[in-house]
């Protein structure tokens, strides 16, 4: 498993062979396996949080997949579909 910053401080990328994992601070905010995107309870927790998540989205998903995460209300929906991945909410990691 290989972790380093994420463009500044404070932000992380967790990598090994299965997955992907965007850590903000000390908050798992995301995890990419496949086609599967999950979603953890912090994803929005700030603006700064906000704005690097898109940022690993975008490099790591290939798409700016959090607008359409947020205007379809993950956390109410649970599970949604996006240009090929699955995209699901879950409490914690």
């Amino acid at each position: 498993m290989k972790v380093s910053n994420f463009k500044v401080k404070n932000q992380f990328i967790i990598k090994n062979k299965d997955f992907i994992i965007f850590q903000s601070y000390e908050s798992t905010i995301c995890k990419i396996e496949d086609k599967k995107i999950t979603i953890y309870d912090d994803f929005d927790y700030s603006r700064t949080t906000s704005k690097y998540l898109r940022l690993f989205l975008e490099e790591y998903a290939r798409y700016d997949v959090l607008d359409f995460i947020k205007k379809n209300d993950i956390r109410k929906n649970k599970k949604l579909e996006y240009k090929g991945f699955t995209i699901v909410y879950s409490s914690s990691f």
